[in-house]
């Protein structure tokens, strides 16, 4: 399955959750509610990344268990100590990383799609 833009919610979340954390820190109203809208956007995507993983024709069943191993626990904890900055931290790095040097590796790119379908021309 590939999702052409999952990058632009997951970093809507993060920005969305980021508020949220600075509202609750200048006790403003509309935190929680900012803190949740956040944490589920991030919830839905890292489901999406991982199913990406998953269901992704081109990588190797060790290259998925190893991204797998290297994301999830990463996910988890951020969702079990949210909304603690450590953890949104660490939810920016390994999607930064996914989607910069990972994400290439399960969905190849816009010029190896072209190519394949004129070399079988």
């Amino acid at each position: 399955m590939k999702f052409r833009y999952l990058h632009v919610p997951f970093y809507v979340g993060l920005s969305i959750l980021c508020f949220g954390i600075l509202f609750r820190i200048q006790h403003w109203p509309g935190s929680q509610i900012l803190i949740w809208a956040g944490t589920a956007t991030e919830l839905i995507c890292n489901v999406l990344i991982l199913t990406e993983i998953i269901s992704s024709a081109k990588a190797t069943v060790q290259k998925k268990a190893f991204w797998i191993a290297q994301y999830l626990p990463l996910a988890i904890l951020s969702y079990v100590f949210c909304p603690s900055l450590v953890c949104i931290v660490l939810m920016l790095i390994s999607g930064n990383y996914y989607f910069r040097r990972g994400r290439r590796n399960f969905i190849g790119t816009t010029a190896e799609h072209l190519t394949k379908q004129f070399d079988s021309i």
